[in-house]
């Protein structure tokens, strides 16, 4: 039992990631049926977290876009032309920049705590169209919010240049700001 035992520990200490009894052509993993199996994902992840920092010594940040031997490249060096982004990290992005508009909202424009649900996101969505400069330069449709005016709002949205550049989407937005509500 002793060698054994001292195996295992000379295994552990090693850094291995897996020990089995298994034959050499056996794929290295624990097996489902077969033979008692250690595995450890602490060497693992010790390992990632050096390749992580070793890439990331070596790219370095970069925070926009950029041309990277003919590729468009961004963070560290993650090649968008050829990669492009999972769905699961274009959601992950969208819910950061919805965060920040909201907080920046808060702060700048204190009304749209006031608003119903779907007024709020109507005037999160223009956020995250035109950016918050954008928004900010529409000063009779922020009136209007101060007031309550509602349609008069709604009539804004509709007037604007923004209107024309989103298409159908701007009268289920004017829409919603007139009624309160999504349809």
């Amino acid at each position: 039992m002793k060698p054994l035992l001292l195996l295992i520990l000379a295994v552990l200490l090693g850094g291995c990631s897996t020990l089995f009894s298994g034959t050499p052509d056996e794929e290295p993993g624990c097996p489902e049926d077969g033979p008692v199996c250690i595995e450890i994902t602490e060497g693992y992840h010790v390992g990632r977290n050096k390749l992580e920092r070793l890439i990331m010594r070596h790219e370095g940040y970069r925070q926009h876009p950029y041309d990277d031997n003919g590729n468009l490249s961004v963070g560290y060096a993650r090649n968008l032309t050829t990669n492009g982004i999972s769905e699961e990290e274009a959601l992950y992005l969208l819910r950061n920049d919805l965060d920040r508009i909201e907080k920046q909202l808060q702060e700048k424009y204190p009304v749209t705590s006031e608003l119903s649900v779907d007024r709020y996101n109507v005037v999160v969505s223009m956020a995250y169209v035109l950016g918050m400069n954008g928004l900010s330069k529409f000063n009779d449709f922020w009136k209007a919010l101060e007031h309550r005016d509602y349609p008069r709002a709604s009539v804004e949205i509709y007037l604007s240049k923004f209107c024309n550049d989103i298409g159908r989407r701007c009268p289920e937005l004017a829409e919603m700001m007139w009624h309160g509500k999504a349809e």
